[in-house]
């Protein structure tokens, strides 16, 4: 049992170090001051001045659960892993994403019907594509390959970005009408993404698997000064970089009746421009693994000594590696679309849909003949949501999402939120969305975000109330 516990607590740990989707609840509520971030023409209706202390927000997608990934043996606590299993689940839908947005700090003004904002916030985008042919190879357990060595390419096998972003956003009513506007000055701190990556499998007469090489190719920025310098002097040198970029949300609101519409497109741009540090690496020679009789359909926990070692050869690779200075290239940041119509029922209730998409630019991969392709991956998802405001100074939300992410569409993702607003003053809001599973043994998906908001004047909450 306690091996159990320890091994959903590692996985725990390695989905988190492993989506892009903004958390819709927030489309649900008019007093969090982070719903701007859904759409610039947002402005809460209870202040007219807010402070937002730091916050975090860390979603998640992974194409496979717990339970996927560990399966109960018999009627015993063991569990053990079936790769040729997780291989045919994760042929279709491969793709693996995280990412962490901590705001540190931020604050808006509504002077009548003009409103302007400002905020900073680190982002990481973590993105691992498991490569399509291999899990192809696994799925098929390798029948009918006997005698034959196998190479298959890959190109988007990890990507991992981190930067800081200062946003300068404002926004204007006219009538129904309210438009908004937001510039984000992007400033890289570190990234590295592989270009090539090639995987030779080597089988015998019987099919059965004897060795695999692994020779890989990656560009990065960053990753040497934090390597090589105290976390405080790598930051320094963050600082005083050159890896700049920029970025534009434009939105608009119209109120008819009880009736909201609104639009929004996020993050038009090209991107970060990395200069600062930037190192291609290839390896000085393949990394070899030797597989002797190895049970892919049955690997326990005693079998993992066997594993561990082939990961730590793999990173030991990684670190002695030929590495090219100089040179600059761009990372595109994914560009985002947001669709919604509300239903306010009287002053409490409201119900509404919205339509999230995300568009992933030049994600690589290798075709059939070997030739490299650039594709994006659009992702989206579809989620009704639902709001009731208690007094003004509580706010509850749920929502229930339909989402896609790569190849696969899941069905029931629901969420819900809850936000206090202490003498009026402190709001602390919590937020739980794309939930997958109920069961967290079966979680695949989830998107969590806390914070606190410092806020002023209630002016407008009382007009609206009145109205």
């Amino acid at each position: 049992m306690k091996k159990n516990i320890l091994l959903a607590a590692v996985f725990a740990v390695l989905a988190t170090g492993v989506s892009a989707q903004n958390n819709t609840l927030l489309f649900g509520s008019t007093y969090i001051p982070q719903s701007n971030v859904l759409n610039p023409a947002f402005y809460p209706n209870n202040n007219t001045f807010y402070i937002s202390l730091p916050s975090i927000t860390q979603d998640i997608h992974i194409p496979v659960s717990y339970n996927d990934i560990f399966i109960k043996e018999g009627s015993s606590d063991q569990r053990f892993m079936n790769a040729w299993d997780l291989a045919g689940k994760l042929k279709d839908d491969n793709n693996l994403f995280l990412n962490t947005d901590i705001q540190h700090i931020g604050f808006g003004l509504r002077l009548r019907n003009l409103f302007v904002n400002f905020s900073s916030r680190t982002k990481l985008d973590i993105h691992f594509g498991v490569p399509t042919g291999v899990a192809s190879l696994f799925a098929d357990k390798f029948n009918g390959y006997e005698s034959q060595t196998v190479t298959i390419s890959d190109a988007n096998l990890l990507q991992t970005t981190a930067y800081n972003e200062y946003a300068f956003g404002g926004g204007y009513t006219l009538g129904n009408l309210t438009v908004g506007a937001r510039a984000k000055i992007l400033q890289g701190i570190c990234d590295f993404r592989s270009t090539q990556t090639d995987f030779s499998f080597t089988f015998d007469e019987n099919s059965q698997l004897n060795e695999v090489l692994i020779k890989y190719y990656a560009l990065s920025s960053g990753y040497q000064i934090f390597r090589k310098n105290s976390f405080g002097d790598a930051m320094k040198a963050v600082f005083s970089g050159n890896n700049w970029g920029m970025s534009f949300d434009f939105g608009a609101r119209y109120k008819w009746e009880f009736l909201e519409f609104s639009a929004s497109i996020l993050d038009i741009g090209k991107g970060i421009h990395w200069k600062n540090d930037v190192v291609s690496i290839s390896p000085h020679e393949n990394t070899a693994i030797t597989v002797e009789d190895y049970d892919f359909g049955h690997i326990s926990i005693d079998n993992w000594d066997t594993l561990q070692s082939v990961f730590q050869g793999t990173l030991d690779s990684i670190q002695t590696n030929d590495s090219i200075h100089g040179g600059d290239y761009w990372s595109p940041i994914p560009t985002k679309i947001n669709l919604g119509a509300t239903v306010n029922l009287g002053k409490m209730f409201r119900a509404g849909i919205m339509f999230h998409g995300e568009w992933d630019k030049d994600i690589s991969f290798f075709d059939k003949s070997g030739n490299p392709v650039d594709k994006t991956l659009f992702r989206h998802n579809t989620s009704l949501v639902f709001g009731v405001n208690l007094a003004n100074w509580v706010e509850v939300m749920a929502s229930l999402g339909v989402v896609k992410d790569g190849n696969k569409v899941d069905w029931f993702n629901p969420g819900v939120g809850v936000n206090f607003s202490l003498a009026k003053r402190l709001q602390i809001y919590v937020l739980a969305n794309y939930v997958s599973s109920l069961k967290y043994t079966e979680i695949k998906s989830a998107n969590i975000q806390f914070g606190l908001n410092l806020m002023f004047g209630s002016g407008l909450a009382k007009v609206i109330n009145n109205d």
